[in-house]
């Protein structure tokens, strides 16, 4: 009898042991990048990207300065970005494009990071303002 209660306060403490960690919200991180940016009689012009990344998914919008953007959503995996664009809510195309660097570095290859300061002086507005305006237009909110 005394053999039976030590081996049930023996499992009764394993599986205390082996129980399932607390999952964590992966945090959200803010990615600016520009390529080919020039300064024209006091107007940008080159491309951008003003993108929110979450684990492996990301959402944003990409596109020129003083011009049309389009609203992206996407995964990056193994390298890559595999992404579609979205125009005025809708599917438009899909996209793949290499993806770079690791922390606040991340970006896709041949664009350069630049910080939320430098994003709001090209664009003339706050970018994570254009990037929440996707996310509500593609209806990921």
């Amino acid at each position: 009898m005394k053999r039976d209660s030590v081996l049930v306060a023996v499992v009764a403490l394993s599986s205390v042991a082996l129980a399932a960690p607390v999952a964590q919200a992966v945090p959200a991180r803010d990615l600016y990048m520009v390529k080919d940016v020039q300064q024209t009689s006091g107007v940008y012009i080159g491309e951008f990207a003003a993108l929110e990344k979450t684990g492996r998914k990301v959402v944003g919008a990409m596109g020129a300065f003083n011009s049309e953007y389009l609203c992206v959503a996407g995964k990056v995996k193994k390298g890559k970005l595999h992404a579609t664009y979205y125009a005025y809510g809708k599917v438009f195309r899909s996209f793949t494009r290499k993806w770079r660097g690791t922390g606040g570095n991340q970006r896709i290859k041949g664009m350069t990071p630049v910080s939320s300061a430098s994003m709001f002086e090209y664009l003339g507005s706050d970018p994570g303002t254009l990037v929440q305006g996707c996310i509500r237009s593609i209806g990921l909110d």
